[in-house]
């Protein structure tokens, strides 16, 4: 971008210098790009440039590639790092011709939308963005998408969080916050998160991206970024893999042809599955990489928690601070009834292979049901030695599932909010403390995040329980004309 404003030329042709081909008609990283990922970071971060551009070159890869070291090595920050080069990895600068200085300027403002969260920050919207270009490039699903819909696609990925206040849809919904006012229940976050991405386009200055779209490239952007982030909503979940069950059976009946026929909105279902997947990745992610995630995650919702009770409301037990419940109750649940179905169904699409992924999930639910064995007491123990949880127990885990996608029922299992004094003595600070408050009203200014490299400092020493998305509002998806695509069926 540095490059572009001094109107260097031959910028295209050095920055795309790196590229091999993997065998597909594909480009894949070859140890060549160095000198365009380094002009991509630009020239503030030289002292730095090395350890950088080391940790992207492995951007096509899984297990290697470390998101926190980016967090920490990118000045910029990571969504700003990251969203270059996996803009530049599949081409929209030089196949779409997305001007590069605007791609620039969108995501740095787009950073600077994240809040310092301890999970819904930028560091997670670069994560998702580079878990979407790995499905691009190494597990097949570019066969369903065209470079339009690869940027349209990794751009909804970058942008599916921005302006996370920490909290859920639900407690949106029950304190009549004015997102869930304006949005009427359904899905207020991702309507929110989709509306600010295209306002940033469109008032920002330098920050329109499309200026070469025509304007129905521009339309049929909008409509499949809009799609896929609302796709996000947790409470899509059940109709995402109804959906994409009906498209593998389509798509496994013709699948003994030389050729395979997919349409438009077939198209959209796999990517926005994709896209839901790359969201929930963390579980398949290497342990040490999950451990993090799981650790953001269980404080903020643990923060949650504590604005629930300030208000009154009650509250969730792997929410609430003062309940000791085993973590790994409600991962080993959460893996098992979300993320393994989930990434199962995903695999069975014709040509797409995430059995690397599956591995990982199958290693840390492995590994969590370890931790859960060691930790019960012997008389929660089976006969064979498994863990056999008391009725009451069991109820709370499985509802730990089963609340990612139905609305959230008071009277089941939640801490009364009526006795505040266990709570309040053991830290009674972020209830009360503004500076740790969750802005709960668009009249109150969101802060603004202006360093997002790392927020490991902020997170609390002991972990909290995790949660899931208790909003079951769903949205009607966006319909597409029925065309057709014919592609090279290679299983």
């Amino acid at each position: 971008a540095e490059a572009e404003r001094k109107g260097s030329t031959g910028s295209s042709d050095s920055s795309h210098s790196g590229y091999m081909s993997d065998g597909r008609g594909e480009r894949a990283f070859s140890g060549g790009t160095e000198d365009a990922l380094a002009t991509l970071l630009g020239r503030a971060e030289a002292n730095l440039a090395t350890s950088l551009v080391a940790q992207l070159l492995l951007l096509d890869e899984w297990a290697s590639f470390d998101i926190f070291r980016v967090a920490r090595l990118a000045q910029r920050g990571p969504l700003v790092v990251v969203g270059m080069a996996i803009f530049e990895r599949h081409g929209a600068f030089q196949v779409l011709q997305v001007p590069v200085a605007e791609t620039e300027e969108f995501l740095v403002a787009l950073q600077a939308k994240y809040l310092d969260n301890p999970y819904h920050n930028a560091i997670h919207a670069a994560d998702v963005g580079q878990t979407m270009s790995h499905f691009f490039a190494r597990c097949g699903l570019d066969k369903y998408a065209s470079e339009h819909l690869r940027f349209a696609s990794l751009f909804a990925a970058l942008a599916h969080d921005a302006a996370h206040p920490g909290v859920t849809n639900a407690f949106l919904v029950q304190t009549w916050h004015p997102l869930a006012i304006r949005y009427n229940d359904r899905s207020p976050l991702e309507m929110m998160h989709a509306s600010l991405a295209f306002e940033l386009i469109r008032h920002e200055p330098g920050c329109n991206l499309l200026r070469n779209f025509t304007d129905d490239g521009r339309v049929a952007f909008r409509k499949t970024v809009v799609s896929m982030i609302l796709a996000t909503d947790n409470a899509e979940h059940d109709l995402l893999l109804g959906r994409l069950d009906k498209v593998n059976q389509v798509l496994g009946s013709s699948s003994g042809n030389h050729s395979i026929m997919v349409s438009d909105l077939e198209q959209l279902c796999i990517l926005e599955t994709a896209l839901h997947a790359a969201d929930i990745s963390s579980s398949g992610k290497p342990w040490h990489i999950y451990q993090q995630w799981t650790e953001r995650l269980c404080v903020e919702f643990r923060s949650q928690g504590d604005l629930e009770k300030e208000r009154g409301l009650a509250v969730l037990p792997f929410m609430d601070r003062t309940i000791e419940l085993p973590i790994s109750h409600f991962q080993a649940g959460f893996i098992e009834a979300i993320v393994f179905p989930l990434y199962e169904r995903l695999d069975q699409v014709v040509d797409l292979d995430l059995s690397h992924v599956l591995h990982n999930i199958k290693s840390n639910l492995a590994s969590w049901k370890e931790t859960e064995r060691r930790a019960q007491p012997e008389t929660w123990r089976g006969a064979n030695g498994s863990p056999a949880l008391p009725p009451r127990i069991k109820a709370v885990v499985r509802r730990a599932a089963k609340t990612f996608l139905a609305t959230r029922d008071p009277s089941d299992h939640c801490s009364e909010p009526g006795d505040r004094t266990a709570w309040e003595e053991r830290d009674p600070s972020p209830a009360s403390d503004p500076a740790r408050r969750r802005a709960t009203s668009l009249e109150m200014p969101l802060p603004q995040a202006p360093h997002v490299g790392s927020v490991g400092s902020a997170l609390e020493e002991d972990w909290s329980q995790s949660v899931l998305d208790p909003n079951a509002a769903v949205h009607a998806p966006f319909g597409l004309p029925q065309r057709y695509h014919r592609f090279r069926c290679e299983s």
